[in-house]
């Protein structure tokens, strides 16, 4: 009986959404109108992505119940991807992109994200909002202005892995050093980050800790064109097995800042005195590699904040 019926629903154009009878013959029924007494098959939906067998046509549909499944991509899009707070899923591009002018992934949810492109060509490519987590893996992830940043968010947790990432323009991973906000986990393995800079006084970084944060940057190549490697002005950043490349021998701004850093593989800088500044905030790095045209380490304000081994 099923495969009857999955052979009836193939052979008029759509696809099967379901492995039972009972959900075939349910889809049979929409899959048909009834007008003046003659039967007519509508045209198959257009899918952009799948929970099991079940299609969806827009992707907020699916995030909405996905409710701990898998909600995987069938085609590109070129719009941007909310989860709200109260979504769990797992999202797979299946080989595909996002691509959008704004945030392409915005995360207020629990959210596992891989196998494909994520893009923003204006803005930040993916957000973690407060209380959110990001689990990010095997992905393409570019952007102008962030590959991966946490805004202003509180008790954020981001896992990136297997990664590359690109900023055009900005950090590559970055926190926001806003007063009320910070408490965030950031940790990316295994990935590599490139950025670079176009706007006119400032410099591009890699990896951006300003505020209460804890980064872990294990294991990962960070490749900054005209910029600095890794720039805290608060929190703790821990930086293992990593192989850390600058080029330029200028300073210019990051951020909201106007301190000018330079173009060093490790930067910490207290002059900027963010809010959440301690005295136990310090960036560590152990097993790296650092190459800059300057000082591969630099301390704005005089501090002991540096620790390499």
């Amino acid at each position: 009986m099923r495969d009857a019926l999955t052979g009836l629903v193939k052979s008029l154009g759509w696809e099967a959404e379901s492995d039972t009878a009972s959900g075939l013959v349910s889809q049979l029924s929409r899959m048909v109108d009834v007008s003046d007494g003659q039967i007519s098959v509508k045209e198959p939906p257009t899918y952009v992505a799948k929970i099991g067998r079940v299609g969806f046509p827009r992707i907020g549909d699916a995030i909405a119940v996905a409710k701990g499944r898998t909600v995987r991509l069938v085609a590109d899009l070129d719009e941007g991807i909310y989860v709200p707070s109260n979504a769990r899923l797992t999202l797979d591009l299946n080989g595909h992109t996002i691509t959008t002018d704004g945030v392409a992934i915005d995360n207020l949810g629990d959210v596992k994200v891989s196998g494909g492109t994520v893009e923003s060509t204006a803005s930040f490519a993916v957000c973690s909002r407060s209380g959110a987590k990001t689990t990010l893996t095997n992905l393409t992830i570019r952007s102008v202005e962030g590959a991966v940043i946490t805004g202003k968010a509180v008790g954020t947790k981001v896992m990136a892995s297997g990664c590359d990432m690109y900023a055009s323009d900005n950090a590559v991973v970055a926190g926001n050093g806003s007063e009320g906000f910070g408490g965030n986990t950031v940790v990316v393995r295994n990935s590599r980050l490139t950025g670079g800079i176009t706007s006119a006084g400032y410099v591009a970084c890699g990896v951006y800790c300003p505020n209460d944060d804890s980064f872990e940057i294990d294991g990962c190549d960070v490749m900054v064109t005209g910029g600095c490697g890794v720039l805290s002005r608060a929190g703790r950043v821990l930086v293992r097995n990593t192989s850390i490349s600058t080029t330029g021998a200028t300073t210019g701004k990051v951020g909201d800042s106007r301190v000018v850093v330079p173009c060093s593989a490790l930067v910490f800088d207290e002059e900027a005195a963010y809010p959440s500044l301690s005295d136990d905030d310090s960036v560590r790095a152990y097993g790296c590699v650092l190459a800059s045209e300057v000082d591969a380490v630099a301390v704005i304000g005089g501090g002991e904040r540096i620790e390499v081994g």
